[in-house]
């Protein structure tokens, strides 16, 4: 071999080293994969659980509640808020700590189920004595700004009265909310506001809210859109005409809904406020003693409770102020859902 053959030969051994070289990972600089899953994949409800309570993990039926606004829960894309995104939204639910807030609409009621549902509390309650069915539903049907219970952050309590006739009580109710310096929500049918038009002055003058019950106390899962519509229009606008008063607050008759009815009173501007206590207390001619319906009434609080009482009730009537001293000395307060 010749010098020239020989200085070739080193100088490929050279640069086939180099080469090699070049191919090799420095460990230092490379990126281990990584193993950390986020908490918004980790804690996002699949589609077929009850919505998420908050942004972040879905609460248990066994721990309080606090649903966010709806409009977070149903976004117009397929994206839902991530849990560390600083832009996502805060899990109140009110504006302020007793108000229940609303959402925009958000859906198309043609385009939602119509089966007929018939909300009741149950008789199965979580370690905070709120009813367990009223927490899932709250979760899986706030997004149409339905209530089943209030935020639970504070001890608030919430009364509500269903106003289907007049028999002789509602003064005596509103005296006593007077006197005790306490509001709370009655739901009027169209029939009532037409016969008992001073006691529905007196409502909405001693600061009450008054909510739409309905035209006719029609079951609305039965009707057309236009007609369940129309159900909850005629009412609005009779109480907007002769009382001034524009309602934000509805509740359907017997608690009979479907996602679309639902989704047809919050496209007409109102919050379906169903309740989380409710007793026997309908039938005038058979009325609940008052001191077991008092012990049970006050056994049963829970924060964000909403109370549905009828005023036909001579029973309700009777024990009212009781009621409120008793929750009052719990440490509950009451606040409008207004």
């Amino acid at each position: 071999m010749t010098a020239r053959t020989r200085w070739m030969a080193a100088l490929l051994a050279v640069l086939l080293l180099g080469l090699a070289g070049c191919g090799e990972e420095d460990p230092a600089s490379s990126a281990a994969p990584s193993t950390s899953i986020s908490s918004s994949s980790s804690s996002s409800p699949s589609s077929s659980s009850p919505s998420s309570s908050s942004p972040s993990a879905p609460r248990s039926s066994e721990s309080s509640l606090s649903l966010p606004p709806s409009s977070s829960q149903a976004p117009a894309s397929d994206e839902t808020p991530d849990a560390g995104d600083p832009a996502a939204p805060s899990g109140d639910i009110a504006t302020e700590p007793a108000a229940l807030a609303a959402a925009q609409p958000t859906f198309d009621p043609a385009s939602l189920p119509n089966e007929r549902l018939s909300w009741g509390q149950g008789v199965q309650f979580n370690e905070d004595n709120q009813p367990i069915a009223s927490v899932l539903n709250q979760q899986t049907y706030g997004k149409y700004d339905a209530y089943f219970i209030g935020p639970d952050e504070d001890k608030v309590i919430y009364l509500t009265f269903d106003q289907g006739y007049e028999n002789g009580y509602t003064a005596d109710i509103l005296d006593t909310l007077k006197e005790k310096g306490i509001p709370a929500t009655f739901f009027l049918v169209g029939d009532y506001v037409e016969r008992n038009g001073p006691l529905v002055e007196r409502m909405i003058a001693e600061g009450h809210a008054v909510g739409n019950h309905s035209w006719g106390h029609k079951d609305a899962t039965t009707l057309s859109i236009e007609e369940a519509e129309e159900e909850l229009a005629k009412l609005h606008d009779l109480v907007a005409e002769q009382y001034g008063v524009e309602m934000t607050l509805y509740r359907p008759p017997s608690g009979v809904y479907s996602e679309r009815t639902l989704s047809i009173a919050q496209n007409a501007g109102y919050r379906t406020i169903f309740w989380s206590f409710a007793y026997k207390d309908w039938e005038v001619d058979n009325q609940p003693d008052p001191a077991e319906a008092l012990e049970r009434t006050v056994a049963r609080a829970h924060n964000g409770a909403i109370y549905l009482l009828h005023s036909v009730s001579s029973t309700n009537a009777a024990i009212l102020g009781d009621l409120i001293d008793a929750l009052t000395a719990e440490g509950y307060r009451f606040a409008s859902l207004a």
